[in-house]
Formats: C-alpha cells, sequence, structure tokens
C-alpha cells in the first residue's frame, strides 16, 4: 500500500511529542514542591505540545477512514492483532513490574488512552459508512466537524445540558473525521502556513496563561485547558495537522538519516507508546541536576532512543 508521506511526519513527530510532554508532565504536579521558574517552564513546554495523542487519532482517521475493509479482516488485523494482543502485552509486563516502579499509577495513567483508541478503532467501520454518505454532500463533513466543535463548546462550558462529558468516545471521534477531511481538503490558500504558525503560537500562549492562572488561583495544578476535549487543545490539533500537510518537517532536513529515522517512529509509535514510560521512570532524576530548560529535552530523547532499541533488537518488544 502507498505511504502518505507527510502522514508519516505526523505520527512520527506525535511521537516525539509524546514523550517530550511525560518528561515535563511530572513536574507540572509540583507546583507547590519545585521553584515557580521550573513549574512555569514545565508548563510552558507542555502547553506547547498538547496535539500530541489528538495527531494521531487524526491520522490514522485520515487512513482509516479513506478505504473499505471487511469486517473479519478488519477486526483480526487491525483491532486485535494491531491493537489488543500489544496491549495485554504490555499490560502483563507492567503488572508483573509494578514492584519496581517507583510510581506505578504513572503507566495506569498511559494505558487509559489504550481503551479510548480501541473503542475509536472499533467505531471505524460504521464511520466510514457514514463518510462515504457525506462525501456525496462534501458541506455535510463540514456541517459534522462544526457541529463536533460546537460539542465540544458545550461540554467545556455547559457540561450540565450535553451528554457528552459524560460518554466523550463521540468527541475523540471528532478527531478522525477531522483528519479525513483535512487530508482530502486543502485550506493553506486562505490560511496560509505562516499565519497558521502564529495562530498556534497564540493558543499555545493562551493555553499557558489560562493554566497558569487557575492553577495559582487554586493553588493546585490545574489542568482543564491541557484536556484532549478542550477547544484550546482541538484548535492547536487541527493548526497543527495542517501545518504539517503542507511543511514536512522530516523532508526539509533531506537525508536518508532523517528519513529512517520518521520511517521508524512512525511504524513503531504504538510500540514506543507503551515502552517510554519504564525508561521514563528512570531518567526523572534529570530534572534534579541539569536546568529545567534542558532537562526535560534530555530525558525525552534518551526515553526515545531507549525504547527504540527495545523495539529494534529483535523479541524484545513485539511491535
Amino acid at each position: 500500500m502507498q505511504r502518505i508521506e507527510f502522514l508519516d511526519d505526523v505520527k512520527a513527530l506525535a511521537t516525539v511529542m509524546v514523550v517530550f510532554l511525560h518528561s515535563y508532565s511530572v513536574l507540572c504536579y509540583q507546583q507547590l514542591s519545585i521553584t515557580t521558574f521550573d513549574w512555569s517552564v514545565a508548563v510552558f513546554y507542555d502547553s506547547m505540545v498538547r496535539p500530541a495523542v489528538p495527531l494521531f487519532l487524526m491520522a490514522s482517521g485520515a487512513v482509516m477512514l479513506a478505504k473499505d475493509y471487511s469486517l473479519k479482516t478488519f477486526f483480526i488485523d487491525k483491532v486485535l492483532l494491531r491493537l489488543f494482543v500489544p496491549y495485554c502485552f504490555y499490560a502483563y509486563f507492567y503488572w508483573n513490574a509494578n514492584a519496581s516502579l517507583s510510581n506505578p499509577m504513572s503507566i495506569c495513567y498511559h494505558f487509559a488512552f489504550v481503551g479510548i483508541i480501541i473503542t475509536i478503532y472499533l467505531l471505524y467501520p460504521l464511520f466510514r459508512q457514514c463518510v462515504v454518505a457525506m462525501e456525496q454532500s462534501p458541506s455535510l463533513l463540514v456541517y459534522f466537524i462544526c457541529l463536533w466543535f460546537l460539542c465540544v463548546l458545550l461540554s467545556n462550558f455547559f457540561p450540565q445540558v450535553t451528554i457528552f462529558s459524560n460518554n466523550p468516545y463521540f468527541l475523540y471521534m471528532g478527531y478522525p473525521v477531522a483528519g479525513y477531511f483535512l487530508r482530502k481538503n486543502t485550506i493553506t490558500a486562505t490560511f496560509p502556513v505562516k499565519n497558521l504558525f502564529v495562530a498556534y503560537v497564540c493558543v499555545v500562549v493562551f493555553t499557558y496563561a489560562m493554566t497558569i492562572y487557575l492553577s495559582l488561583k487554586k493553588q493546585v495544578f490545574d489542568e482543564t485547558y491541557f484536556s484532549y476535549l478542550h477547544f484550546n487543545v482541538v484548535v492547536m490539533s487541527i493548526l497543527a495537522f495542517v501545518m504539517l500537510k503542507h511543511f514536512q518537517v522530516f523532508s526539509v532536513l533531506n537525508s536518508q538519516s532523517a528519513h529512517r529515522m520518521k520511517m521508524f517512529l512512525s511504524q513503531h509509535s504504538y510500540g514506543i507508546f507503551f515502552i517510554h514510560p519504564l525508561f521514563l521512570e528512570q531518567l526523572y532524576g534529570l530534572h534534579g541536576s541539569l536546568n529545567t530548560l534542558v532537562s526535560g529535552v534530555a530525558i525525552c530523547f534518551s526515553a526515545l532512543c531507549a525504547s527504540a532499541v527495545c523495539i529494534y533488537i529483535p523479541g524484545v518488544a513485539p511491535i
């Protein structure tokens, strides 16, 4: 099957963003036990990479919703073998490793999203038929995305009047549909990439400012504006996806090494997602020995390299 170059860029960069996010997130929850500077740096860096998980959902939707699969092939190849079997393997691995981990709950936190991913995959055959029907009238896809964003706003500010705040799967499903729509359509003629970048920076600053404000007001870290189903993260994710579509980061490097690195990260993103928390546990001590501006970068790079080695060596990791 012919690969879509920019989607490999999206998945590769999203993989780096996930590890980078988790490299600094541990400091965000230490608001009262670290310096204000260190905490602010961590919050800012985490604000930059909030689209990490949504980009995965958008990339999968851009591919999965564009092709018809038989239910048998889809369930066995895409859900059972590709998602569920690795999930069971790593769940068993971490269950046995919990005794040696300083913070087992951090592993459980990462695993919570796998349930959402599997549920969304199970919904793909249904949404594929909806997308086929909506393609007869492209404005229906725009209507769906607008309705999705409206429901996001309602769940953010008026949770008492919407059922989606208690059942977020519909809201998460909006990301794959948006990814499919943005793959098929070009909007940079109206909004050039440089304008999209400026908009992205503005939303990052907004996310950072609101998180700082609410956290200082409550004297405890408030991650309201860090939620993957908050309107600012939705906007950031769409902006990031469109920019990556029209400005391929790894292609700019123009080297075989960059291409191989991109393909490895893209093809093994699921395995890296599972295994990198194990190395983060051992690397968090770098926050105390290095300047916070670079400590998370060092942790991220080290965890990515260690995860890549474990996945590359045959038999160590299944993906």
